[in-house]
């Protein structure tokens, strides 16, 4: 018998992932009733995308926003192809491998303000066509501040600085910290930090160092500085009071004063001394100011106190200037009433030859006393003591004063005459003395002798008058004189 041969194989037709294809579809397109494509050639089973999604999001979850108000997000890809055999008798599907595996590059972090990141970046990752899609979170947390803590003003924190290389770690500082008037602050161990310019605190302070936790806080106390007083009591030439210190004190800025009540006691007690009080530069209810570099200087000016004692008010030694304060300053000696006032007397004494007064009508001795009475004022230093004369009043005259006529007598002086005293002067005594005037001697024989005084010049005691006597007529007698 004649015997044919058909030979046939299994056909097997390659897909390409350009040319994927749907289930069913005719492998030769003009023959509908041919064999058909499998499942497993479509348009996924060729071709592979692997996503990395990277998202940036904060502690709490919320996302890290870009500049137009969108999630901040990174999607990398890696796409992967294949080739399949298909067997159209069988239908069966034979993959190809997937093109070679990919890397999926670093992406650096961004820098956000105010927040660190907990990575720098999402690291290079290399990715096959088996690879499943991933999510990448980079999470920031808050950076820290640091805090100034200034007492009665708001908290105002000041963050630290973004490092622009590295969003984990805070950046080199070059904030610096407010200057405040009357503080100092000071780092979390007490320590003053330092000025940006020593010689000038007003630019601002250096911020200390970062702790090393940079998510962390750093408080900074803001100090009162301690300020320093000084009160020195000084007369008005500026000189120092002589055995009184100066008083000093010390006190945070802005705070009152402590050594008000001490200056004022200071200065009773030398007004008790015989001071007066001239000016006093302590502000009452006043602060220490702010300025730490300069103490405060106050001055009390005082001077010794002067009271001028009128003759009219001489003043008892010991007895207080002011009868209110007993304790206070004492009158020193040298202001009684002789000291501010002087008498200077002449007495004028009328005496016969042998010392004899001679005397008025009612029996008294005759005598005339003058005075001239002189005053003068006297200033005090109530501290030294030291009394201070003014001139005593003028000069005056004690008048003339004309000697009495005495009767059968004639005076050695007219008058005493007038005389210029001072308080310097002397008392003095002046004698007017009377010798008896001579007489008419009728010597009659056989009788008695009866003497006729001359008479007396009522204008002139010193010399006689003119006669108005007779003498006698006796019979057969004639008188003659001495010659």
């Amino acid at each position: 018998d004649q015997e044919f041969k058909v030979t046939l194989k299994q056909k097997e037709v390659t897909v390409t992932p350009d040319q994927p294809k749907t289930p069913g579809t005719p492998v030769d397109p003009n023959n509908p009733d041919g064999p058909k494509y499998p499942a497993g050639l479509e348009e996924k089973d060729l071709n592979k995308t692997v996503t990395r999604t990277i998202t940036y999001v904060y502690e709490d979850g919320t996302p890290v926003l870009n500049e137009d108000g969108t999630p901040k997000t990174v999607t990398q890809e890696a796409k992967f192809t294949r080739e399949a055999k298909v067997n159209l008798v069988t239908g069966e599907v034979t993959y190809g491998d997937w093109t070679p595996a990919q890397d999926l590059a670093e992406v650096k972090s961004p820098v956000v303000k105010g927040y660190l990141a907990d990575k720098a970046s999402v690291p290079v990752v290399t990715v096959t066509g088996d690879s499943k899609d991933t999510t990448e979170v980079v999470t920031y947390k808050p950076i820290g501040s640091w805090i100034p803590n200034i007492p009665g003003q708001p908290t105002n924190p000041i963050k630290y600085p973004n490092n622009p290389d590295d969003p984990t770690k805070p950046g080199k500082p070059t904030e610096t910290l407010p200057y405040v008037e009357g503080f100092t602050p000071k780092d979390k161990d007490g320590n003053p930090l330092k000025p940006v310019d020593p010689t000038d605190p007003t630019k601002g302070y250096v911020v200390p160092d970062l702790p090393t936790d940079p998510s962390q806080d750093t408080p900074i106390n803001y100090v009162k500085d301690t300020q320093k007083a000084k009160t020195t009591f000084v007369d008005e030439k500026g000189n120092p009071i002589p055995g009184v210190d100066a008083i000093t004190e010390e006190g945070d800025s802005d705070t009152p004063l402590t050594k008000e009540a001490e200056v004022k006691a200071k200065i009773k007690e030398l007004e008790n001394k015989g001071y007066e009080l001239v000016s006093n530069t302590y502000p009452e209810g006043g602060k220490f100011d702010k300025d730490k570099d300069t103490d405060q200087e106050f001055k009390v000016t005082l001077k010794a106190k002067e009271v001028t004692v009128t003759p009219d008010q001489p003043k008892t030694p010991g007895t207080p200037v002011d009868p209110n304060n007993p304790d206070g300053p004492k009158y020193p000696a040298g202001l009684e009433e002789k000291d501010l006032n002087k008498t200077v007397t002449r007495t004028i004494t009328y005496v016969y030859e042998d010392g004899t007064p001679v005397l008025n009508e009612d029996g008294t001795p005759k005598t005339v006393t003058q005075e001239a009475k002189f005053t003068r004022e006297a200033k005090v230093n109530l501290v030294t003591g030291e009394v201070t004369y003014g001139d005593w009043t003028p000069a005056q005259d004690l008048a003339e004063v004309k000697s009495p006529v005495v009767k059968g007598y004639l005076a050695d002086k007219a008058s005493v005459p007038t005389t210029k005293v001072t308080a310097d002067s002397k008392d003095a005594t002046e004698v007017v003395t009377y010798k008896p005037i001579g007489s008419w001697i009728p010597n009659i024989p056989g009788q008695p002798t009866t003497p006729i005084k001359y008479p007396n010049d009522p204008a002139d005691p010193t010399k006689p008058g003119q006669p108005t006597e007779v003498l006698p007529y006796v019979p057969g007698f004639t008188p003659e004189d001495k010659d």
